[in-house]
Order: C-alpha cells, then structure tokens, then sequence
C-alpha cells in the first residue's frame, strides 16, 4: 500500500508505503540528500509490475509519478474507486472518509512523515475489507449476475491508465456538422 504526498502546487514531495500489517515508512524525496537516487529507489518499488500495489486515487498518482521518470505498474487496487462503487451516492472517498467508514476510526489528515505511514498502515488495513465487501456485492445486468468485485476488476481498474493517457493527451470532440 502506498500513498503519494505532495506540497501546495501538487508536486510529489514524498511516499509512504506499507509493506505489511504494521510495517510503514514514509520517504521523503524533496529531503533527500540525493534526489536522482531517491527516484531511482521509488521507480524500483513502484514499477515492478509482479508487486501488488494498493493506493488511493491510482490516476492522480500517475500524473504525479510520470513527470519524475517513474512508472507505476502492478496496481491491483484503488480505494477511491473501490469506495465509489459501493457507495457512489455518498461523495467522500478520500482515505479518512473510507477510514472513518470502514475502521471506525476518526484520524485527522497526517502530514508527511511517521504518522503518514501509520495511516498508509490503515488504508490497506481498508483495502482488505473493501475487497470482501466488493466480492460480496451482487449487481445485475440484463445479460447476467455479477459481483461488484467483477466490475471493479474487469472494467473500473483496465480503465484507470487509458483514462490518464486521455487526460495527457488530450481530446477532441469534433461537434456534428
């Protein structure tokens, strides 16, 4: 699990990541004594695509992450879309909402550094309850039964990179003549 820090003008200033169930760090990059080593530390965890990797807001986290030569692959979940699914009336999916929902916790948002770990502990502790709770979930098409897990793994997440390549790329809608 992990979860992108940045400053005022959304630049990444740092990363938490959770390994495991009460084994976070956070690390900072506009720190670092040696920023391209940093990076190169950061793209090695993020890029390998046989790691499984948890955050929150997947596409906001490309756009931070390609502007430093980082590439991040092996996403396997998204709480933010995770959390609009099951609840799409609700509005909130930030991680303190899911936290507060799901953990029965009230954290306040953390600044970067050791609390940010601990909350980046928390949200994979919600990623696994989001996952049973998506698996659990029945929606029905015309066609056929499904869980919800089937349409945040089969259409919500293949779509998160197209989604960002548009968005970088741009389109155009040429209006009917």
């Amino acid at each position: 699990t992990f979860r992108l820090h940045t400053n005022s003008r959304e630049e990444m200033t740092g990363v938490a990541v959770a390994i495991g169930p009460g084994r976070a760090e956070y690390w900072s990059i506009e720190e670092s004594a040696d920023r391209p080593k940093a990076l190169r530390a950061l793209a090695n965890l993020l890029g390998g695509p046989r790691t499984r990797k948890v955050t929150h807001d997947w596409k906001r986290a490309l756009h931070l992450l390609e502007p430093l030569g980082v590439e991040l692959q092996g996403v396997e979940d998204d709480l933010l879309l995770a959390g609009y699914l099951l609840h799409a009336d609700e509005g909130r999916y930030d991680p303190q909402s899911l936290g507060r929902q799901y953990l029965e916790e009230a954290e306040p948002i953390l600044p970067p550094g050791p609390a940010a770990a601990a909350e980046v502990d928390r949200l994979g502790q919600v990623a696994r309850i989001l996952s049973g709770k998506l698996a659990d979930d029945r929606i029905e098409f015309p066609y056929q039964q499904q869980t919800l897990a089937f349409v945040y793994r089969e259409i919500d997440l293949p779509i998160v990179p197209l989604l960002y390549r548009m968005e970088r790329a741009g389109v155009r809608i040429a209006p009917q003549a």
